[in-house]
């Protein structure tokens, strides 16, 4: 099954996914990260991508509250083209279109949800800052989001083996702590935040 996901997913990519892509010692914390300054980050308004004609506007309406989600589910192009999205948008427009994504997970299930799942599990641990600092600066997006995300991550971190759980958190944690040295304490609460919500998953 997991290969049939990873063969539809790469051809939603090929024929649809490039769509709507613009190019372009402080105290330690309860898992180890040292608190500075995090530099770097688009803190542009959201209308910024709402006015651009290259964001699909399906994007857009999710955002803004008025798309309307057929029972048919979410496994069609667009959605797996937001996937592919966010992997390969310019840092400055990651955190729209996580907050796209965000926006959709519960209503996830069937090739998406597994594909989503595979996904968040990299993301988070490729882009932790991006990731967090997504939940620390943006008021579209909700602790029960944050939660949400650990769901996917932790149903791709038992999909195979249940056995040995607890170390594979704790290695998965080491990671994503591990990236955000050097971030600033908002969005190391945020990690923090995840890493408990992961660890609330060990029986």
């Amino acid at each position: 099954m997991s290969r049939i996901v990873f063969l539809v997913f790469s051809l939603v990519v090929l024929l649809f996914g490039c769509n709507g892509i613009p190019s372009d010692n402080n105290t330690n914390h309860k898992h180890g990260v040292s608190k500075f300054k995090v530099t770097g980050f688009n803190q542009d308004s959201m209308q910024v991508y709402l006015q651009d004609p290259l964001v699909l506007p399906v994007y857009k309406q999710i955002v803004l509250n008025t798309y309307s989600f057929s029972e048919d589910g979410l496994d069609k192009p667009e959605f797996f083209a937001l996937i592919d999205s966010v992997q390969h948008a310019r840092p400055s427009y990651r955190k729209f279109y996580l907050s796209v994504l965000t926006k959709v997970m519960d209503k996830a299930d069937g090739a998406f949800s597994e594909a989503l799942s595979v996904f968040a599990k990299d993301y988070i641990e490729q882009h932790s800052i991006d990731f967090f600092t997504l939940f620390a600066n943006n008021n579209t997006v909700s602790e029960k989001d944050l939660q949400r995300w650990s769901d996917f991550v932790m149903m791709e971190l038992t999909l195979d083996d249940v056995t040995n759980i607890q170390k594979k958190i704790a290695d998965y944690e080491k990671r994503i702590v591990h990236n955000c040295q050097g971030s600033n304490s908002e969005v190391i609460d945020k990690c923090d935040e995840f890493c408990n919500y992961m660890e609330g998953y060990i029986p």
